[in-house]
């Protein structure tokens, strides 16, 4: 009985199917012939001298099919014989550059050479007559074309355009940052920030500067975010006056990107102090480098494995080392990092949360923290800051060393200049507390130093 049944779906499942492809195959045999009649039509004005009648039909298709090149070559054509030759330019070059075909290339060349001969003709001849071509209808017309290809959603058709407007009016700084923005949606990165760059350092307007430098700021973390090679550099130093101590702590990852949440790499670790003996030990004094793997299962959590060499410089020791490593971090609220003379909010409230777990084989230890800060961070114009922040820090570990041991609070003031990859100083005073070991007594110390860290695309 189950079988019949299952017979009987699968019967209409699979007719179902059959008549859904041949469906599917009429509907684009349909639609690829009237395309073909379309081009034939098309051919036939052009051919019996309907030169405009051709181009409203070459145009429509290629809003559509924006890969075929040969009707773009073919619309150069047609308009260098209306001798509209801004757009008959711009299809050439369209064709140059977009083109697979060696042959469309080298007439699209030709083409292009001879333009630039008549207009460099026509310069010497009329050398009193001066035009600024972004006011001329050809160019207007283009720029219009551009916007009318951009709102009816043919991005591909409206970037050569745009593209093509820039390059006659290099001050034209809207133009440049709206192909940011369009580089941007496409995910082109690495174009986006270029116009940005650009609209940053010509352009006369202060909102489309802000605009460009906020956007810079977010694509240099975004860039190395979608790169499949990138540096990574956590670089800590401070001195403490309660231990009389120069404490410095960096951490580099040359990271290969496998898949989207998988990576591994290489890596150098140093944890170095300049106080610290054998037989006084303040910090664990290391240096370390080997191989990882990292796995990002969310957004904000994070495991990694690292195995390597490593020098305990206090113990003498050679080792091999193993280290397993469970991380999350997050940020709570908006933290503002540009400014202009115009903003009139300059300052933002917001919580960062780090918390991590690992076993380290070189100690045969692990360990356990969890950092709260909260902050108030002032803009002082460009990428320049002040912070106020608030701190909580506990670290412990499982062979209960002193120094491994206590709960720290702080309050602190951080100064960034208005340089975007410049460390961030500070100067913080914290106590802290300790609760196993014989270091039972508080501390109150004052710390000073900076903070570097970033992203570099390789």
């Amino acid at each position: 009985m189950v079988f019949h049944s299952c017979y009987g779906v699968c019967k209409f499942t699979l007719i179902s199917l059959l008549i859904s492809f041949v469906l599917l195959f009429s509907f684009n045999k349909k639609v690829y012939s009237q395309n073909i009649d379309s081009l034939d039509l098309a051919y036939s004005y052009y051919n019996s001298g309907q030169i405009k009648d051709a181009i409203d039909i070459f145009e429509n298709y290629i809003k559509g099919n924006p890969q075929d090149t040969k009707i773009y070559l073919q619309l150069g054509y047609a308009y260098s014989n209306l001798k509209d030759f801004d757009k008959a330019y711009y299809y050439f070059q369209y064709v140059e550059y977009n083109s697979s075909d060696n042959v469309e290339i080298d007439k699209a060349k030709n083409q292009i050479y001879y333009i630039n001969r008549d207009r460099k003709n026509q310069n010497v001849t009329e050398k009193s007559v001066t035009i600024d071509t972004s006011t001329t209808p050809n160019n207007k017309n283009e720029l219009d074309l551009a916007y009318k290809y951009l709102n009816e959603g043919y991005i591909e058709s409206a970037i050569p355009l745009f593209e093509n407007y820039v390059k006659l009016n290099p001050d034209a700084s809207q133009i440049n940052l709206q192909l940011a923005y369009i580089y941007f949606k496409k995910k082109d990165y690495n174009k986006a920030l270029n116009k940005f760059e650009s609209v940053a350092s010509k352009s006369k307007n202060e909102d489309e500067i802000a605009a460009s430098k906020e956007a810079i700021i977010v694509l240099n973390q975004m860039i190395p975010a979608n790169s499949n090679t990138t540096l990574e550099l956590y670089f800590y130093n401070m001195y403490d006056s309660y231990q009389q101590n120069y404490i410095s702590n960096l951490l580099s990852h040359l990271n290969f990107k496998i898949a989207k949440s998988f990576s591994t790499g290489v890596y150098l670790d140093l944890y170095l102090d300049s106080r610290s003996k054998p037989d006084l030990i303040y910090n664990d004094r290391y240096v370390e480098f080997g191989g990882f793997w990292r796995v990002s299962f969310l957004k904000y959590l994070s495991f990694e494995l690292r195995t390597g060499y490593v020098r305990e410089i206090d113990l003498k020791k050679n080792n091999f080392n193993v280290k397993p490593i469970l991380t999350f971090g997050m940020r709570i609220g908006d933290a503002k990092f540009y400014s202009d003379n115009n903003d009139v909010k300059k300052e933002s409230i917001f919580m960062d949360i780090y918390s991590s777990g690992l076993y380290d084989y070189k100690f045969k230890n692990f360990f356990g923290q969890i950092y709260l800060r909260e902050t108030m961070r002032f803009l002082t114009g460009g990428f320049s800051f002040i912070d106020f922040y608030l701190g909580q820090n506990i670290l412990g570990d499982t062979k209960q060393l002193d120094y491994n041991n206590y709960g720290e609070v702080s309050a602190g003031i951080g100064f960034k200049p208005s340089i975007i990859n410049f460390p961030v100083l500070f100067v913080e005073v914290t106590n802290k507390f300790y609760w196993v070991g014989s270091a039972t007594r508080n501390s109150f110390q004052v710390k000073a130093g900076f903070l570097l860290n970033f992203n570099l695309p390789l």
